[in-house]
Order: C-alpha cells, then sequence, then structure tokens
C-alpha cells in the first residue's frame, strides 16, 4: 500500500491535462494486451516480498548479497526466452562462473563440521527457498521490460512512463499479497496476530527500530524509482553483473561487528567465492572492458535494462527480520556492554540461585508454598547484603506449569494459584531493585517456567512475565550468556516420541530453538573478538577473562558420558553444546576457561569436561532433593526415580545459593553455602584464595 500511494502521488503530478496520451498510456497498462504482464510481474513481486523475509532471516546475513547474485544466470535465462536477447559465449561462461562462486561461498555452511548444529540441511532448505524468491525476483524484473518494449514498438518509440509502470505493478503486489498474506503469516511466524501485532507495536516503538524502518523504506523506494530511471541506456544482465561489484563489500560487511549485528564468521572459502564472482563478472562484461560495448546482434532496438539495487535493499531488510541476539546490560538496557563492564577492573563475585520454585514441597497436598516463599526471602535478605555485581536465578519461579504447556494439557492447570506463586517470587525478588544496595537480577527459563517441552504459547508467557529467555550481558570484562535450554527438548533424538500428538508444538519449538542456536553462535563469535581487546589491554601474561554461560538444565550431571535423564541433555546435544563453548573459549587470545552454571537438580553437582571447561549444578534455593539410597542405576540417578522425595527439605540448612568468586590471580573459584551458613560478607580476592587452597588441600 505503501508504494500504491506513492507512485499514485507521483502519476498524479504528471497530470496536468488530461489529453489523449495519458488515456492511450492508461488504456495500455490496465487494458491494452500487455497488461496481463503487468498483473504477472506484480504478483510475481508479491511473492519476492512474501517469500524473502522468511528465509533471509534464517539465514547468515553475509550470505545475503552473495546468494541476490543468482539473479544474474536468472535474468541472463529469462532476458533470452522473454526478450529473444542473444549473448555471446564469454557472456554466458561469465554468469556460469558467478552461480560457481555462490556455490563456493555457500560451501562451508553446507558442509558444517560434524560438531557443529546449526547449519547443514537447514542452511540448503532456507538457502533454496531464497533462490526461488531471486528468481521470481527476476521473472518480475524481465516482464516489467517487456511491457515497457512492447510500449515503444506499438508506440512509434515513445517510451511508456516509468511511474504509470510502478504504479500499476504496485497495485497488483496490494492484490496478490492480500491474497497471500494469510498463509505468509502462518509460515513467517507461529504467533497469532493479535499476539504478532502487539510485539510488533513494542518493537516499533524502540528508537533503534524506527531508525531501521526508515533506513529499509529509503533504500526501498529508492531502489524502484532507479529500476525504471535506468532502463534506457542498459540490459538488466548487464547491471545486474555491474551491481555485483558491491558483493565483496556487502558481504564482508557482515563479517564485521556492528552495534545491532553480530559479526558473522569470515573463512578463505568464502573469500576464495567472492573473487570467483568477481571473475565471472569480468568475463561477462568483457565489451565494456575492451571499449566494444554496443548493441548485440539479435537486439531490434537499443537495450533497456533495470537497475538492480537489491542488495543494500536486502541488507537493510536482514536487520529487521533476523535475530540479531536478545542483549541484558547490568546497568542500562539500551547500553548493551557498558565500558566499566567490557573491561576488567577488578576481581568481583556474584551469586546464583536456583529453583525457587514456589509450591513444590507440598505439591502432592495442599500446594502451600510458604516455606519456599521463606526460603527466597531470607535469601534475598543475605545475598543483598553481600552487593555482588549480579544476582542470576537459573530456572523455575513457580512449581505450577504454565497455561498451554503439555502438562497442562494433560491434567490441567490452576491459573490462580500459578499466579499467586508466581506474584510472591517476584515480590521476593524484587527486593534487589529496592534502595539501598540494588542487585541486577538475571533470570532463566526453567521446564516449570515453560514446560518441558516448550510451545509458542509458554515461550510468550514467559517472555511477558519475565522477559527474554536467551540474551548475553557483560560483566567485569566477562561474555555471560543465559541459555533458554528448554529449547533443547525439541532438538533431542527423541524430540518427536516426547512431544506425541503435539507436532504443532514441536514445529514451533524447533523454530525457536533454530533461532536461538544461529543467535547463540553469532552471540559467541562476537564475543570473541571483544574479550580478545580486552585481554590485549590487560597484558599477555594476564589470564583471560572467563565465559560464563547460565541455563536451567546443565548438559550433565556428575559426569560428561553419563547417559541421558530428565535433569541432562542427550548425549549428541551434549557434546554439540559442550564442544561448542569449549572451543569458543579456547579459541579466545589468550584461551579462556568456560565455566557453565546451571540448577534443575534441585541438588550440587558437576565436574570438569578439561581444563578449560567447568559444568556447575547448584542445588535449590527452594525444596532440596536427595538421591535416593541404596543401587541406583546411572541412568535413575540423573532421572527422577533417583530421588528421595520423602527426605525432600525446605529449610535454611539445607536450602542455599552458591557464591562465584572471579578474580585474576585463582581464575573462577565458587563455594555453595546453606542459607545459615552464608557469611555476612565476601571479599573475592580473599575468599577465592581461601577455597582454592581448600580444594587443593583436599586433592591431595
Amino acid at each position: 500500500m505503501v508504494y500504491v500511494v506513492l507512485f499514485a502521488a507521483l502519476y498524479r503530478r504528471t497530470l496536468r491535462t488530461r489529453d489523449a496520451a495519458h488515456d492511450s498510456v492508461w488504456r495500455f497498462a490496465m487494458r491494452g494486451r500487455t497488461s496481463a504482464i503487468l498483473a504477472a510481474s506484480g504478483v510475481l513481486q508479491a511473492t519476492v516480498f512474501a517469500a524473502m523475509p522468511l528465509f533471509a532471516s534464517r539465514l547468515p546475513g553475509s550470505m545475503l548479497p552473495v546468494l541476490s547474485q543468482t539473479a544474474v544466470p536468472f535474468s541472463l535465462v529469462l532476458s533470452a526466452v522473454l526478450l529473444h536477447r542473444r549473448y555471446d559465449w564469454l557472456q554466458t561462461l561469465g554468469t556460469c562462473i558467478v552461480f560457481l562462486g555462490v556455490a563456493v561461498c555457500s560451501y562451508p555452511n553446507m558442509s558444517p563440521p560434524e560438531s557443529s548444529m546449526f547449519h547443514g540441511v537447514s542452511f540448503t532448505r532456507n538457502a533454496l527457498g531464497l533462490l526461488a524468491a531471486y528468481f521470481a525476483n527476476s521473472a518480475s524484473l524481465v516482464l516489467k521490460e517487456k511491457a515497457l518494449l512492447q510500449y515503444k514498438v506499438e508506440n512509434n518509440g515513445q517510451e511508456l512512463s516509468g511511474t504509470v509502470v510502478n504504479l500499476v505493478n504496485s497495485l497488483w503486489q496490494a492484490v496478490a499479497l492480500g491474497v497471500l498474506w494469510p498463509v505468509n503469516f502462518a509460515f513467517l511466524t507461529p504467533m497469532g496476530p493479535v499476539a504478532y501485532f502487539t510485539e510488533a507495536a513494542a518493537t516499533s516503538a524502540r528508537a533503534a527500530s524506527v531508525a531501521l524502518v526508515a533506513l529499509y523504506w529509503t533504500v526501498n523506494v529508492l531502489y524502484v524509482i532507479l529500476t525504471v530511471t535506468a532502463i534506457r541506456t542498459l540490459s538488466s544482465v548487464s547491471v545486474l553483473l555491474i551491481q555485483a561489484f558491491s558483493v565483496p563489500v556487502a558481504a564482508l560487511l557482515f563479517c564485521v561487528r556492528w552495534p545491532m549485528l553480530p559479526a558473522e564468521p569470515f573463512s578463505w572459502c568464502f573469500g576464495a567465492g567472492l573473487v570467483v564472482i568477481l571473475t565471472g563478472i569480468m568475463f561477462y562484461n568483457h565489451e565494456s572492458i575492451s571499449g566494444q560495448r554496443g548493441r548485440t546482434k539479435a537486439d531490434p532496438l537499443p537495450r533497456p535494462g533495470l537497475h538492480h539495487a537489491f542488495t543494500p535493499s536486502m541488507a537493510s531488510l536482514v536487520m529487521l527480520t533476523k535475530p540479531v541476539g536478545r542483549t541484558l546490560a547490568l546497568h542500562d538496557a539500551d547500553d548493551v556492554g557498558a565500558d566499566e563492564e567490557l573491561q576488567w577492573s577488578g576481581d568481583w563475585f556474584f551469586v546464583q540461585m536456583s529453583d525457587a520454585q514456589l509450591g513444590m514441597l507440598h505439591c502432592m497436598d495442599n500446594h502451600d508454598h510458604s516455606a519456599e516463599l521463606d526460603m527466597l526471602r531470607l535469601a534475598v535478605r543475605k545475598v543483598k547484603q553481600l552487593r555482588p555485581k549480579f544476582v542470576v536465578h537459573t530456572g523455575d519461579l513457580a512449581d505450577e506449569f504454565p497455561a498451554g504447556s503439555a502438562e497442562a494439557k494433560m491434567r490441567g492447570v490452576d491459573e490462580k494459584r500459578r499466579e499467586a506463586q508466581l506474584t510472591a517470587a517476584f515480590e521476593a525478588l524484587g527486593e534487589f531493585s529496592e534502595p539501598p544496595n540494588e542487585v541486577p537480577l538475571v533470570e532463566c527459563c526453567g521446564n516449570h517456567d515453560a514446560g518441558d517441552r516448550p510451545n509458542w504459547t509458554t515461550m510468550e508467557t514467559y517472555r511477558t512475565a519475565c522477559g527474554d529467555d536467551y540474551f548475553r550481558f557483560w560483566a567485569g570484562g566477562s561474555l555471560c550468556v543465559v541459555i533458554n535450554s528448554m529449547l533443547w527438548a525439541a532438538q533431542e533424538p527423541d524430540a518427536e516420541r516426547r512431544y506425541g500428538a503435539g507436532r504443532k508444538d514441536l514445529r514451533e519449538a524447533r523454530r525457536l530453538a533454530e533461532a536461538q542456536d544461529e543467535w547463540l553462535r553469532s552471540v559467541l563469535l562476537q564475543g570473541l573478538s571483544v574479550s580478545s581487546e580486552e585481554s590485549a589491554r590487560a597484558g599477555a601474561d594476564d589470564a583471560a577473562p572467563p565465559l560464563l554461560i547460565f541455563s536451567h538444565i546443565s548438559p550433565f550431571c556428575y559426569s560428561a558420558d553419563e547417559p541421558k535423564g530428565y535433569f541432562n541433555a542427550s548425549p549428541v546435544l551434549r557434546s554439540r553444546l559442550l564442544d561448542l563453548v569449549g572451543r569458543a573459549a579456547q579459541a579466545r587470545r589468550p584461551p579462556a576457561k568456560c565455566h557453565w552454571f546451571a540448577g534443575h537438580l534441585h541438588r550440587n553437582a558437576g565436574a570438569n569436561v578439561t581444563d578449560r571447561l567447568e559444568v556447575v549444578v547448584t542445588g535449590a534455593v527452594g525444596t532440596k532433593l536427595f538421591e535416593r539410597s541404596g543401587d541406583v542405576s546411572p541412568t535413575e540417578r540423573v532421572s527422577i526415580p533417583g530421588c528421595d522425595f520423602q527426605r525432600s527439605r525446605c529449610a535454611p540448612d539445607a536450602s542455599g545459593v552458591r557464591v562465584v568468586c572471579v578474580t585474576r590471580a585463582h581464575g573462577v573459584v565458587h563455594r555453595w553455602f546453606s542459607l545459615d551458613e552464608l557469611p555476612d560478607q565476601i571479599d573475592p580476592t580473599q575468599a577465592a584464595a581461601d577455597w582454592a587452597s581448600e580444594a587443593t588441600a583436599q586433592s591431595n
């Protein structure tokens, strides 16, 4: 509709008088022999607008300008078929080389390492979808050119107004988009219309979003105007290839860290593909390079063309549609990675709490949550006195599952009870933000927050109540990454069995998980560059600040080779996750150590995977679960049957928190305290030295 209004206004300005010429133009555009061509062009363009955001948002940003160059061979073939143009063998070879370059650039994403879970089949599927959209875009442009040529032939060389072409084209686009809207909406997002537009309104109100939308529409409108303006001088394929010179610049810009866009990985294979694309450009434009530019023998008219400025338009579009990273700053939500937190400023500490889960102790009788609430209030009061840099609660605020979850569907949900549990938890945790001694609070998504088998409804419920379910922030020079481990359920090998009849829930969860995977990979790579710079400033002899990961479910509980159970991830998913964070920490200069803090088990566990990767499972601040005595199998130990629920306790000597000190001398050293043992103050330097010394003595 924006295009319709814009080009209608432009056309209205040209109508000084309603003479025969205007009537002739309008009859040709709306009722002439080629009106069907303009209609087809508009419908194809509408299909492009519907399909591109869907596929482009799921691909690496650096690949978008590369894949856009497939419009070159598409336009060549369509021009030859529809416009009866001929191209010499060097031009044909050039377009083939361009296609080869696109394939070379795509290869690293099509053939990822064995440990990667972010590309492969998913990349290929979305790349093919985007290629189909580019084919439709090329067909739309060539059809528009055919209409212009037809008018010129029928009217003794007079040229059809580009404004008229764009107006008619946009009218058909609007009609087609109206028809396609329900289908497009269903594929683009699993959200309902009300939830979608509510979220869109909130996003649009942000200053950064307004600037991006303005940039996108500015580039897009200029693209459409320039498309027809340049039609009198150049062929569509020639201009498309000239625009390919912008591919290396546009693609490499995505490999650079920007304020709102994480850096994409660069590989030499990707660089080689860009060189191949440029080689194809040189071959195709051999006439221009040799000074022999002119009409081809088969051209009955001077060769018109289309200015293809789709690369910058897509660069703007992808910034609006692809997940660019959810963020949290300790002091200002709009100032991610404040300078004081990006850099090391001395030893510091934070506190981990987990599984407040109000109502768990009496979940089988009267559902009273006063015991857990008392422990949470006590923990907040004592932790606040310590004045840590931040507090992280690694999931499960209430025991009652959310409405819309699989658990609620099976056994029902008492929404009033859940609301009471959450209200009490929020009120207790809200003390962290009250003066004096305010402490930033970080919340992770747990299974009782979103369900063991989450879906779009439960995740939206969580986000409404608690905020983002995955994000990153900086603290004391360390990159801290919060992961929504509940989305792992959709990625497990037995996901279809676990979701059962809930196929729609599984599809929604997999789409959410794919978005998190892409974000996680990007943010870890982005974090490396910033941390490496900070480490270089600190000095070559100093250890790099640690990489800190937080989630509800841990990759494993006791050993990296333990079997799959209720409280951990499957070995397949576990190995991929540990490999990813391990490589991210190892790649820093100097290499850092990664510490992964989780909960869910309701008792303490964890182990070192390597000398640079540690997994820590923290006991509950609410109800503590004890391991069943006697003969317990490895699988039972990490599952519900391995728990002795009769011994469950929620008291100051059983419930507790973990204090984690981050120091230069001893790295990350931590200790779990029951609430009645928690000291009144913590000196991170001294505490780390004492705890490290005690750990060394115990190991000896």
